[in-house]
């Protein structure tokens, strides 16, 4: 696949195969998931990489004292939070097609407190999202960035194009599963900002085979 920028900054290309079907799929965070409670400024929070073509995320959070939690994205968009009194808090956000990139939870602990304030304790993340399935017997030259999103070992060299440039993205399928099988999906070629952990997607391209 040629693949030309006509944009007027260099940019990461790359090419993310996915199935017609759509998967629940386990989030692998780029930051540790337990959190020290209470949250100062500065402390890290664990930090999840929700991949494009997502329309639901959960959330859910478990400590030993009672707790709260918020989401927020690059964009800062919020997601309230469900409170349970034994110590489980689960956000979720159900939307046509949610923002791309990177997704953090903000805990709280939940009072009433002494005068010593709120209690030392920890929390530990997990997440999951509604996405369209990534079809693994595609492969290309580029690698997935998407994949970090499940695959905390995904590889990724992507085609990087200055303004007018023109490269080549290879494409191998290595087809997997039962005689006479058809697999359809597609083909998005993306751009990729390192900076915010997201990008574009530029072009959809349908393809099916069959498996004889």
């Amino acid at each position: 696949m040629t693949v030309t920028n006509t944009g007027a900054t260099t940019k990461l290309f790359y090419a993310d195969a996915r199935l017609r079907e759509r998967a629940l799929l386990q989030l692998v965070a780029l930051t540790p998931t337990q959190i020290r409670l209470p949250q100062l400024f500065g402390d890290p929070v664990p930090t999840f990489l929700v991949p494009t073509k997502s329309r639901r995320v959960v959330f859910a959070a478990r400590s030993t004292v009672p707790i709260a939690m918020d989401l927020s994205t690059s964009t800062y968009y919020p997601a309230a939070a469900i409170r349970a009194s034994d110590g489980t808090a689960v956000a979720m956000v159900d939307q046509p097609q949610l923002a791309p990139g990177p997704w953090s939870p903000e805990i709280s602990e939940i009072g009433p407190f002494g005068p010593a304030g709120a209690p030392s304790a920890v929390a530990e993340v997990g997440a999951a999202v509604d996405t369209n399935a990534f079809d693994t017997t595609v492969a290309s030259d580029t690698g997935n960035v998407q994949l970090a999103a499940i695959d905390a070992d995904t590889s990724f060299a992507p085609l990087v194009l200055r303004p007018g440039e023109s490269g080549t993205i290879s494409l191998t399928i290595t087809p997997t599963g039962p005689r006479q099988g058809v697999v359809r999906g597609s083909v998005t070629i993306a751009s990729f900002n390192p900076d915010t952990l997201s990008g574009d997607d530029i072009a959809d391209l349908p393809y099916a085979y069959s498996i004889a």
